[in-house]
């Protein structure tokens, strides 16, 4: 059963939202500002949050900035409430990474139709590529969250996908199911090319030895390193950095 976590300062529409969305096979939670949903997150992670712009402690802005502060809260779809109507704000907001905004008053059946959609997404067999802007959005917004959360753990040579699977608040077969579907590839497949574009760029910038250079890119030993680096450019390390230092020459 999917969760939503809703948060509004006002109660009514909580108590609403969490009657109509458990109607339809929800299991949901309700807070009345960013401060209490800090702590339902911690508790259990939802799958969407739903949440008001303007509350008093820690408003929706705010909320949303300390969400994507965490590695494992990053990937949870995130729709506005308001009741602002300025376009500008609207731009803003999904800039800031919302997935979807709503606009007070709306139906009940609107906000239904988003949260299923976007699950719908999320689930959606593997190898189909985004070719509609929800979907875009779903998968830049994944991409980028996933690529922050490897950009402080690639160093770590014993990085497995259960690991990363739990940093970003999924289970392993669903993050390699998106994995599958937006790089279409698996996770070793992305890691290795990430580790091999950070090698990259230190064997063009530093002088670093190249067993130097493998352990911080978090390759288990400098020879596997030289392997999979040659295999992928079709050079040594060491004839990369070469003729990278002949064309700042020439």
């Amino acid at each position: 059963m999917p969760r939503v976590l809703v948060i509004d300062d006002d109660y009514k529409l909580n108590d609403n939202l969490k009657e109509f969305l458990e109607l339809n096979y929800f299991k949901v939670q309700v807070a009345s500002n960013g401060i209490d949903a800090m702590r339902l997150l911690a508790q259990q992670p939802p799958d969407i949050i739903v949440c008001d712009m303007i509350m008093p402690g820690m408003d929706g802005k705010t909320f949303l900035q300390a969400v994507q502060a965490h590695d494992q809260y990053r990937c949870i779809p995130f729709i506005y409430m308001t009741g602002i109507r300025d376009p500008d704000d609207k731009l803003h907001s999904l800039q800031r990474g919302a997935i979807d905004y709503l606009i007070k008053p709306f139906m009940l059946e609107e906000l239904l139709y988003k949260i299923n959609n976007i699950i719908q997404l999320l689930n959606r067999p593997l190898l189909v590529r985004a070719d509609s802007p929800a979907e875009e959005s779903v998968a830049f917004v994944f991409k980028t969250q996933f690529e922050e959360t490897l950009k402080h753990n690639y160093r770590n040579p014993g990085l497995s996908l259960e690991d990363m699977a739990d940093k970003v608040n999924m289970s392993a077969s669903a993050l390699q199911r998106k994995i599958t579907r937006y790089y279409q590839s698996n996770f070793s497949s992305v890691v290795r090319a990430y580790r091999l574009k950070k090698a990259e760029e230190l064997l063009r910038s530093s002088d670093h030895l190249i067993d130097d250079i493998a352990r911080m890119c978090g390759f288990s030993s400098a020879s596997y390193f030289s392997r999979i680096f040659k295999e992928s450019s079709h050079l040594s390390p060491i004839q990369y950095r070469f003729r990278q230092l002949d064309k700042k020459n020439a």
